[in-house]
């Protein structure tokens, strides 16, 4: 579809069903140069169908490659007064709380390569929250908790780091400042 960058590949899908849990025994796929695998449950189905409860879910993510934009669609230019009319705010559903533990040996964002990325990430109440998120980057170690919400009419974004030993010359050379 037009939303996806593109074609998404399944390799491998082994789904478990039972009164209580989905369970997601095996998910292997390939998008572009990315690759996941993914295993966990999902559980509250039938009251999340029902009842307009919260869909609950515990995933373990793994990846060699995540290139950031073989998941993203390419936008076209457009006129500013096109972009404010067509302008729309990402929403957070508030019907999640999932728990991703997502660990990936390269992440690639525009020009930046991460390696040895690990931490959790939790999707609850219209809110992401990234906590003890760690990679390799620009020669040197970066940390960061952060929080996305929704909530609201206007999003809220904040985030620590925690730099150490980075390669000044590497970073400035990579980011746009």
């Amino acid at each position: 579809g037009e939303d996806v960058a593109n074609p998404f590949y399944i390799d491998k899908a082994s789904v478990t069903f039972n009164t209580n849990t989905i369970v997601l025994e095996e998910f292997t796929a390939k998008t572009g140069a990315s690759d996941l695998a993914i295993q966990g449950n999902l559980e509250n189905f039938y009251g999340f169908l029902f009842k307009n409860q919260k869909l609950k879910g515990n995933f373990d993510l793994n990846s060699n490659v995540f290139k950031v934009d073989d998941f993203l669609a390419k936008s076209e230019t457009i006129t500013n007064v096109e972009k404010q009319e067509k302008t729309a705010s990402l929403k957070i559903p508030d019907f999640l709380n999932i728990t991703l533990n997502a660990t990936a040996n390269k992440v690639i964002y525009e020009n930046i390569n991460l390696t040895n990325v690990s931490g959790n990430i939790f999707i609850k109440d219209e809110t992401v929250r990234l906590k003890n998120l760690k990679s390799s980057v620009f020669g040197g170690n970066i940390g960061f908790d952060g929080v996305v919400s929704t909530k609201g009419e206007k999003s809220k974004f904040t985030m620590d780091l925690n730099l150490k030993e980075l390669n000044i010359a590497d970073s400035f050379s990579s980011l746009d400042m």
